[in-house]
């Protein structure tokens, strides 16, 4: 009797320890904190709206997904452009459509953003790489710690943006 006490004993102790493993070896499922879904935030984004001689820029407001960051999703919203309804009210954007964000960095109080080349290919004079620039310009100096921004095209910056 005794035998059979023993031999059922290591039969389940064998059992339970297969079962720790096994569930050590394929833990269940933990969710990551990126799993969940982002809340969104409001960003002000400014373009320009012409006026009597002169061009003011109008500040909207866009929720964005704040990943991988505020700023390069407020500058993403900035290169779609205006809603049909802001463009109805006089809005616009002199930014090349298609025009794409390479880069976002912000250290030391400076913004450096980098576009692709599309952002040389705009026709037009010096109001309109004016209104480019400050539209920019006004989009990132929201974000706390900017004071400075440097713009570049494809990482140059010299002689980019030029009427």
């Amino acid at each position: 009797m005794f035998a059979i006490i023993a031999v059922v004993l290591l039969t389940l102790v064998a059992a339970s320890l297969a079962a720790c493993r096994s569930s050590e070896e394929n833990p269940a499922p933990v969710p990551k904190a990126t799993d969940t879904p982002p809340v969104p935030l409001s960003v002000a984004l400014f373009f320009p709206q012409d006026a009597a001689n002169d061009i003011i820029f109008v500040m909207v407001r866009r929720n964005v997904d704040p990943r991988p960051s505020t700023a390069e999703a407020a500058i993403a919203a900035l290169l779609e452009g205006p809603t049909a309804e802001e463009q109805a009210s006089g809005l616009y954007s002199p930014i090349p459509e298609g025009t794409r964000l390479k880069s976002l960095s912000i250290a030391g109080g400076v913004a450096r953003v980098d576009f692709d080349e599309r952002m040389e290919q705009h026709q037009g004079g010096s109001v309109r790489v004016m209104a480019i620039r400050q539209m920019i310009t006004r989009t990132l100096k929201q974000f706390p710690g900017v004071d400075d921004i440097i713009i570049s095209v494809e990482g140059e910056t010299e002689d980019i943006l030029q009427p």
